[in-house]
């Protein structure tokens, strides 16, 4: 919201910086970006996995949508322009998906109804151990991003953002990604 956009004010997120004793980043990208920009250090730490939670044993997911070869998708389709593309893929390859995320997508400009049409079923936003284990049922699972191309409305988030759910869900599924 600050580097490919303008949500945060150069001045504001400056101040913020600047006052910090610790400045983290998720990837080394957004680290790079942020210390150009800015000229202050960061540390990196990513979405992590508590080894605790993770199983002992490889469990290769299964489950009723397995049958079916419905996909799940977890995570936030950040435009209208993101969604667009993902309606149409989903729906000239005439699968199925699921989609646990963006709890609020009405800024999208679409029903959970119009969703449906094109093979889209808006499953809602699931804590995290609900999520894992429903997660589980499905074959395989697609992860929103951005193209990198020049009609990339939304660059920083393709370029810098890591679905923070992301190496939860790999960890304790197995899903393919």
């Amino acid at each position: 919201n600050n580097v490919y956009s303008h949500g945060i004010p150069d001045e504001l997120m400056r101040e913020a910086l600047s006052k910090s004793t610790l400045r983290l980043a998720i990837s080394p990208e957004m680290r790079e970006e942020y210390e150009r920009k800015y000229g202050l250090k960061f540390w990196i730490l990513p979405p992590v996995v508590r080894e605790e939670a993770v199983p002992a044993t490889l469990e290769m997911p299964r489950g009723g949508h397995f049958a079916t070869r419905t996909a799940v998708m977890v995570g936030s389709l950040w435009s209208r322009q993101w969604l667009q593309q993902f309606r149409q893929t989903v729906r000239q390859a005439r699968v199925e998906v699921h989609w646990y995320g963006n709890a609020q997508f009405s800024h999208l400009g679409v029903t959970p109804e119009e969703l449906r049409q094109d093979g889209i079923v808006y499953c809602g936003f699931l804590p995290e151990a609900e999520l894992t284990v429903r997660v589980k049922a499905y074959p395989y699972a697609l992860i929103p991003s951005g193209t990198l191309d020049e009609q990339d409305d939304r660059p920083g988030i393709a370029r810098l953002s890591l679905p923070t759910r992301l190496p939860h869900l790999l960890a304790l599924t197995h899903t393919p990604m």
